[in-house]
């Protein structure tokens, strides 16, 4: 997930509503990787978070 905010504590119900779903649905939580800073276009380029993504993904 990504958003503009800079904080990790700001998508808190979105995790809560990620976790609570997925243990209704009886999946295996693997994790979050939250993007923070990424309001504008191009700014997911800015960080390492697309190395974060692949990386996360190459472990599941």
């Amino acid at each position: 997930m990504c958003g503009g905010c800079d904080e990790k504590r700001f998508f808190s119900g979105a995790i809560d509503t990620y976790k609570h779903t997925a243990d209704y649905m009886k999946w295996e939580d693997r994790g979050t990787l939250i993007a923070t800073n990424v309001l504008a276009i191009g700014d997911i380029l800015q960080g390492d978070w697309l190395t974060k993504a692949q990386t996360f993904g190459a472990s599941i």
